[in-house]
C-alpha cells in the first residue's frame, strides 16, 4: 500500500495498528513465554542465545513502533502523555534500557531455566519439550 500511495487511506491505518499491537503483543509477551522455555530444551548454547538475543532485539523494535505511534496519537490524551515520558525514560537512560534488555531476555532465562530448572509454561509429551 505504501508503494502504491495508499499511506493516507483508512484500510492503511487500520492495517499499521493491526502490525503495532499485534508485534508488540507477541514480543512482549508471547515470546517471552517461548524464550524462557526454549532454555529448556537440548539445542546448542549457541543457538539459545542467538534465540534470546533476537528476542532482545524485538524490544528495540517496539520501542521505535511506539515512537511512530506516538506522533499519531491525540497529543492531550492521559495514555500518550505517559507513554511520552516513558519512552523520554529510556531515550535518556538509553544504556540501562540496554543492560536491562540484555538481562531479561538472557541472563535471566539462563539463570531461572538452567540454575533453577523453572520453565514457566512446559508441555511435554513423552519427554520432548513441545512448548
Amino acid at each position: 500500500m505504501r508503494s502504491n500511495g495508499q499511506e493516507k487511506t483508512q484500510s492503511y491505518k487500520i492495517i499499521e495498528l493491526i502490525f503495532a499491537v499485534s508485534f508488540i503483543y507477541l514480543r512482549a509477551f508471547l515470546c517471552t513465554f517461548i524464550n524462557y522455555n526454549m532454555w529448556l530444551t537440548r539445542l546448542s548454547l549457541v543457538t539459545k542465545l542467538s534465540i534470546s538475543i533476537t528476542y532482545g532485539v524485538g524490544f528495540f523494535w517496539i520501542y521505535t513502533i511506539l515512537s511512530i505511534a506516538i506522533k499519531q496519537m491525540p497529543e492531550n490524551s492521559l495514555f500518550t502523555t505517559s507513554l511520552k515520558s516513558s519512552l523520554d525514560f529510556i531515550k535518556a537512560y538509553s544504556r540501562f534500557f540496554i543492560v536491562s534488555t540484555f538481562i531479561w531476555a538472557i541472563l535471566l532465562p539462563y539463570i531461572v531455566t538452567q540454575v533453577y530448572e523453572f520453565g514457566f509454561i512446559s508441555l511435554v509429551i513423552k519427554g520432548f519439550i513441545v512448548f
